[in-house]
C-alpha cells in the first residue's frame, strides 16, 4: 500500500510538525528584523546641553548686633533689650539705628485712635527681619521728622509697653520722650489789669509794693 505510514490512530506521522516547523520560520523572520531606533537612541546622537542656574546661597546672614559707632542694630536691640530693660530706670536708655518702614498714624475718619501711633524699624528695607517698634510721649510727637524709608538713629527708654500701655511688645521698644516747655510764666505778667493802671514799680531790691485800694 502506497501514501504515507499512519500512525496509531489513523493520523499520519508528520502532520504534528507542520506547526512547529512554520513557527519556528516566523520566529527567525521576526529576528531578523531591525526596528527603527527611538530619535535619542542613535549612535552618535549628542545630548543637548542643559544650563543650570547657580545655585542660590541659602546661608542667613546674621546681622551684627552694634554698628560702629556703638547704636544697636534692630537686631541687636531686639536681643538685648531684656538686659537693658532689667536695669534700673535711670538706666534704660539705649540707641539704635534702623530704616523706617511703616508710620502708623491713627485714622483722620475715627473719632476714637484704635492703634498707638509708632514708627516701625527694620535693618533692612528689602529684607526686614526684625521689627521694632518706636512710641513717643506725647503719642504724636514720633510722627513728626521721621518719614518713611529714611535712616534713623533715635535714643529714648527701652520699655515693654507703651507709655499708655496699650501698645505691648515683651521683646522689647523704644520710648522717645519729648520734654515739655518747664518754663512757668509769670502770674503777675500773666494777670490783667484795670483800665488806666500801669503795672506796680519794683523798689530797690526787687520787692514790689502792695498795692493800696481806695
Amino acid at each position: 500500500m502506497t501514501g504515507k505510514r499512519r500512525v496509531k490512530g489513523g493520523r499520519p506521522a508528520d502532520g504534528w510538525a507542520r506547526p512547529i516547523v512554520i513557527g519556528a520560520v516566523v520566529l527567525a523572520g521576526v529576528s531578523c528584523l531591525k526596528l527603527p531606533e527611538p530619535e535619542g537612541r542613535k549612535t552618535g546622537a549628542k545630548k543637548p546641553a542643559v544650563t543650570l542656574p547657580p545655585r542660590p546661597d541659602l546661608t542667613v546672614q546674621r546681622v551684627p548686633e552694634r554698628h560702629p559707632d556703638g547704636a544697636f542694630t534692630i537686631e541687636g536691640f531686639l536681643r538685648h533689650a531684656g538686659e537693658v530693660y532689667a536695669n534700673e530706670p535711670e538706666h534704660r536708655t539705649a540707641t539704635v539705628r534702623g530704616y523706617v518702614r511703616e508710620v502708623v498714624r491713627c485714622p483722620e475718619s475715627s473719632r476714637l485712635c484704635p492703634t498707638v501711633p509708632h514708627l516701625v524699624l527694620v535693618d533692612s528695607l528689602t529684607t526686614p527681619r526684625g521689627r521694632l517698634f518706636v512710641v513717643s510721649d506725647p503719642p504724636d510727637a514720633v510722627l513728626q521728622g521721621f518719614p518713611a524709608d529714611s535712616q534713623q538713629t533715635l535714643q529714648g527708654e527701652v520699655a515693654l509697653w507703651s507709655p499708655d500701655g496699650r501698645l505691648v511688645d515683651l521683646r522689647g521698644l523704644l520710648v522717645i520722650r519729648v520734654p515739655g516747655d518747664e518754663t512757668a510764666p509769670d502770674p503777675s505778667a500773666q494777670a490783667p489789669r484795670p483800665e488806666g493802671t500801669a503795672p506796680p514799680r519794683a523798689r530797690a531790691g526787687g520787692a514790689t509794693p502792695p498795692s493800696n485800694p481806695r
